[in-house]
């Protein structure tokens, strides 16, 4: 399917910290595959992205994945 690997590889080098997790879909990726040296594995997505925003106060996050994982964030942020 999709390259993982080399995305995840890119994404370290524009980034100041890689917070990698997972969620519950069929084809998702576990998050334990997609970890490289110098990143964080929070396999709790929700989690992962309250300590992401909390590191980002003064910058920016970015929040990437397949359309599914993306909608699943967009719901959790339109409850809040």
């Amino acid at each position: 399917d999709k390259q993982t690997e080399q995305m995840v590889q890119r994404l370290s080098q524009i980034c100041d910290q890689l917070v990698v997790t997972q969620f519950d879909y069929v084809r998702a990726q576990k998050g334990k595959l997609l970890q490289i040296a110098g990143s964080l594995l929070i396999e709790d997505w929700r989690q992962a992205l309250k300590q992401g925003a909390e590191q980002a106060k003064a910058g920016s996050l970015i929040v990437t994945g397949s359309l599914y994982f993306i909608s699943e964030v967009r719901a959790a942020y339109d409850q809040e």
